[in-house]
């Protein structure tokens, strides 16, 4: 049932391992690699993340038995998910006490067969012990980077965990799931001897059975299915991510890249995506296009019209929806919206318009658009052309009629001005 569930749980890994945007293969010395979330092998890795994304770091092949992974963001480091990594950093230290006949001087003749059963159950639990340490030691030797991005088990801590898993599980052994009752009642059965000595034996028992649980507790799954999620301070500007690998015991000898602290490998620089808002609302400035337009004046006291071609301007305001973003962070959008001039005719904010606005982060914003715009169109009040005003009218621009007429917009963002928060 167990490699039943073992098996299905690397076929899901399988399907998921390109999920992770950075995996890393612990090679021998010089041989660590650094593979994009496509599995490429990538050297100055250029990263694109949103700002206070997470960034999900994989180990192809870790072994938290003889090393330690920490993750540093510029010169901060990052703490790594205390279930996924921390409690996975066990060392292991299998002190086992020296295989000594207990001593059961005084004893009654019928003590040896009793005592006999417990010893060489314990001696034969204790050579399987030393076997899965020979695992333990030979899981630093790395499988090769293809059959690590594979999973598969011929190399490594992932082959060592098989090997242990192998040993026996009956009565007394080291996958015992019962070992510590087991190993009591045998020693319990021993008649004719001392409470002092049967309770010696039983703490034995006690602390064997938990060197045996250290070291399955270190050669499991989940050490080698490390998944690094770290929610990095990424802000507008671009940061650089670095794995640190030590040795779990600084007087080991191991035969694995690793690093004191002070040589970092470098997994990836990462560039954060410029932050814009779905929605802004965009103060612009407007060059009005209309062609010929009729504008009114005063000469010598006499109303007078002529047909212009002007270009005018004026401040209005853009409802921009970024409908395309693109570039290599998305600095640059595409986005369009309806537009408003602020003009004096009649104190109105009727000018409406249907503006396209490009735009290179808030630096450089243009577009165009097509609406209608207010425009002098006669005269009112009594006021005539070719005559003086009326008496009662002191300013022309007080009898000017306006009229909506069809107009091209070229418009102009003030760099960096906008009244909507980013994202």
């Amino acid at each position: 049932m167990r490699k039943t569930v073992l098996l299905l749980s690397i076929i899901m890994l399988t399907q998921t391992i390109y999920a992770q945007d950075i995996q890393v293969y612990h090679g021998r010395k010089k041989e660590t690699t650094v593979y994009n979330s496509k599995g490429e092998s990538v050297t100055n890795y250029r990263l694109y993340k949103k700002q206070k994304d997470a960034v999900s770091i994989r180990i192809l092949n870790p072994n938290p038995i003889f090393y330690k992974y920490e993750l540093k963001y510029q010169e901060s480091e990052i703490e790594a998910e205390s279930k996924e990594i921390t409690d996975l950093l066990v060392q292991i230290s299998v002190a086992l006490v020296a295989r000594t006949t207990p001593p059961v001087a005084g004893a009654a003749p019928g003590v040896e067969p009793t005592y006999k059963i417990y010893q060489d159950a314990l001696n034969k639990l204790l050579d399987e012990i030393n076997t899965a340490k020979k695992y333990v030691a030979g899981s630093d030797n790395p499988e090769l980077p293809k059959e690590a991005r594979e999973f598969r088990r011929t190399g490594g801590l992932r082959k060592a965990i098989d090997q242990i898993d192998a040993l026996p599980a009956t009565a007394n052994h080291f996958n015992d799931p019962k070992l510590l009752d087991n190993l009591n009642t045998l020693c319990n059965q021993i008649v004719n001897i001392d409470d002092y000595i049967k309770k010696g034996l039983l703490l034995l028992n006690t602390s064997i059975v938990q060197n045996v649980n250290n070291i399955k507790k270190s050669a499991t799954d989940q050490a080698v299915a490390t998944v690094i999620t770290a929610d990095f301070n990424v802000t507008e500007k671009k940061g650089e991510i670095y794995l640190v690998i030590s040795k779990a015991d600084p007087n080991a000898t191991v035969k694995r890249d690793f690093h004191s602290g002070t040589e970092q490998i470098k997994l990836a620089t990462v560039i954060p995506y410029y932050e814009r808002a779905v929605l802004e609302i965009v103060p612009v400035g407007n060059f009005l296009f209309a062609g010929q337009e009729k504008e009114f004046f005063i000469e010598n006291n006499i109303v007078g019209s002529r047909e212009v071609k002007k270009t005018r301007f004026m401040p209005g305001v853009v409802l921009n929806v970024n409908a395309f973003r693109f570039g290599e962070t998305r600095e640059m959008s595409l986005g369009f919206g309806p537009g408003y001039n602020f003009t004096s005719a009649n104190n109105a904010f009727n000018n409406f318009y249907l503006s396209t606005l490009f735009s290179y982060k808030n630096i450089i914003r243009v577009g165009a658009g097509f609406g209608f715009a207010q425009y002098a169109d006669g005269l009112k009040d009594g006021a005539t052309v070719d005559n003086p005003l009326p008496a009662k009218i002191e300013n022309l621009d007080k009898v000017i009629v306006y009229k909506e007429k069809p107009t091209f917009f070229l418009t102009i963002a003030i760099a960096g001005l906008n009244l909507t928060k980013k994202n």
